[in-house]
């Protein structure tokens, strides 16, 4: 019975060549932007996911209209919102904020690392999200001034420690 009824489908696409062209195309078509849709959304659905607050982290947009029209969309905001935040509304629990610094240029022991991309967080940055670290302290990681926290693959090229004797 199913040997017939693709005999009869394979006669059909056999009779009516650009019809059937036109149909599988437009399946094909669909069916490929349904994928890259769906992998879109898969994608956007899974980063950040690791952090074990996901739920009560927010990212705060700056909107900026002109004459009644929208002229700036983003989040750059002002360095002080954080902490008004906090101040004015108690569901504020803490605030971070992060700047990307670009690239860089790392010297140690005369030894000069070029273009590091760099992000300055502040301190509260690792208290409000879930990043595992091989050495140091989560809780003063960040405290002083000019610190920072580096990958594993950076400690690596940098200093030459492997097989985490780190610290």
């Amino acid at each position: 019975m199913f040997k017939s009824y693709l005999t009869t489908a394979w006669r059909n696409i056999k009779k009516n060549k650009i019809f059937s062209f036109i149909n599988i195309a437009g399946l094909a078509i669909g069916m490929a932007a349904c994928l890259l849709i769906l992998q879109y959304v898969n994608f956007e659905l899974s980063y950040d996911q690791f952090n074990k607050n996901i739920s009560d982290v927010y990212r705060v947009y700056n909107d900026r209209y002109q004459n009644g029209k929208l002229i700036q969309h983003g989040t750059i905001t002002y360095s002080a919102i954080g902490k008004a935040m906090q101040d004015d509304y108690p569901e504020v629990i803490n605030h971070a904020r992060v700047e990307p610094f670009g690239n860089v240029i790392i010297t140690y022991d005369n030894k000069k690392f070029g273009e590091q991309q760099v992000i300055g967080v502040d301190n509260s940055f690792l208290t409000m999200f879930s990043y595992q670290l091989i050495a140091g302290d989560q809780k003063t990681a960040l405290k002083e001034p000019f610190t920072a926290v580096i990958t594993e693959t950076a400690a690596n090229r940098y200093f030459g420690v492997h097989d985490n004797n780190i610290g």
